[in-house]
């Protein structure tokens, strides 16, 4: 499910191409609803913030 909702908000075409990476932990990205933009792409839950 939260692959749509990243190809929507994104504007990509749905593809594998833009799956999620392989990690352990998961992953994620930042959006906002209103206006739809992303923040950020895939990025592992266990990265570390720098």
């Amino acid at each position: 499910m939260s692959r749509l909702l990243y190809f929507c908000l994104s504007g990509l075409p749905i593809s594998r191409r833009w799956d999620q990476p392989p990690h352990s932990g998961g992953n994620y990205y930042a959006f906002e609803l209103n206006p739809n933009r992303m923040f950020s792409w895939w990025k592992a839950i266990d990265e570390t913030a720098s």
